[in-house]
């Protein structure tokens, strides 16, 4: 055997008897250093009633590791049911493997956008998003005495109208408006705090009053009298009488029985009767009880358009401006009851860019406004 031969066989002897003594480090490819401590916040503490568990175990003198295999003894508890049966719950001082969030991409803002938007607090909505007929004072907004005034003054001018077939051939649509807002009338009476002796059967009012205004179409005898007979059985409800045999829901949806486009017409007719019939200080004295319920009127129409029953009445915009519109009619009124002539005048202006703007906004540049 050459020399050579045996120098190479006797290091590879050297070699496997020092891997085999547990003297010499571990493979190069396992640290032989201890692992660092963990912070103490990140170790699940013991029970109060458990001991900790011992210290790795090491070799005489506290130099080295022992090992089984490739793996650290020290890895293993010397209680691993005790450990494992204790459930304190410790906060992390840092976040576990797997959890760490994504690098947010240029532009956007840094951390971990998950939690950013978990943890933030949602915007309360807005309070007047959502109108219930129930959460709103119909007694301040138009008393119960001024609603019957109003529903006497429809009655008179629908019972003019409805007099003969060539008086409905050229008032249809008066009739069709009138009984529109004599419907919305009685709906909100139906949910109104006041009493008036016909609100038990208000929801027969409101039902009869929406079929007189439906039928108010075309000319002749047959529409005369299909819009006729639902008015003469609406008269004896308001004269205290029995209503008729006919199913109808105590309360509901204002945009069920009360259409905007009727409510807008009476708005608009009422704004021009105030711009124009009441406009010198002198004027504006001459009728304040017809200025105050024309203005409450109004007052009514814009907060029932603001009912959650409506379209768009879950836009924060459309309430803002069927906000401003109440607001525009009541700040009238305030100046109208002291003589303000400018002031009355700047609230009905109010009024009228709000209207313009609505219109704009939600129903197109039509209006005659």
């Amino acid at each position: 055997m050459s020399s050579g031969f045996r120098i190479t066989v006797g290091c590879l002897l050297s070699v496997v008897v020092c891997g085999c003594g547990g003297q010499s480090a571990p493979p190069p490819a396992v640290s032989t250093a201890a692992p660092p401590a963990a912070p103490a916040a990140a170790t699940p503490a013991p029970a109060a009633n458990v001991s900790a568990p011992p210290a790795a175990v090491k070799n005489e003198g506290g130099k080295e590791t022992k090992w089984i295999g490739t793996i650290p003894y020290d890895v293993f508890y010397d209680q691993p049911l005790t450990i494992a049966s204790d459930a304190t719950v410790i906060a992390s001082a840092n976040p576990p493997v797997g959890s760490v969030p994504p690098v947010a991409p240029a532009g956007m803002p840094s951390g971990n956008p998950v939690a950013s938007s978990t943890m933030s607090t949602p915007k309360p909505a807005d309070a007047a998003a959502t109108v219930p007929t129930g959460a709103v004072d119909w007694a301040a907004v138009l008393p119960m005495a001024l609603l019957v005034e109003e529903t006497k003054l429809l009655r008179t001018r629908l019972t003019g109208n409805l007099q003969t077939v060539a008086t409905f051939n050229k008032n249809t649509k008066a009739i069709e408006t009138d009984a529109a807002i004599l419907t919305a009338l009685a709906a909100v009476a139906t949910v109104h705090p006041e009493k008036v002796n016909w609100k038990p059967n208000a929801k027969y009012l409101r039902d009869l009053g929406l079929e007189v205004s439906s039928s108010a179409n075309g000319t002749g005898r047959e529409p005369f009298t299909k819009t006729k007979e639902p008015f003469e059985k609406l008269t004896i409800i308001l004269d205290g009488g029995k209503p008729p045999e006919m199913e109808s829901k105590d309360v509901v949806p204002f945009a069920e029985v009360a259409y905007l486009a009727e409510m807008m017409k009476r708005i608009e007719t009422t704004f021009s009767n105030l711009k124009a019939n009441f406009n010198t200080p002198a004027r504006l004295k001459e009728d304040p009880a017809a200025v105050e319920r024309e203005l409450r009127m109004m007052a009514l129409l814009g907060t029932m358009m603001a009912d959650a029953s409506y379209d768009s009445a879950a836009e924060e915009g459309y309430q803002k401006l069927t906000q401003r519109f109440v607001s525009g009619a009541k700040e009238a009124l305030e100046a109208a009851k002291t003589g303000d002539l400018e002031g009355y005048q700047a609230a009905l202006n109010k009024v009228q860019t709000t209207c313009a703007e609505c219109h704009q906004e939600y129903r197109g540049n039509n209006s005659t406004f």
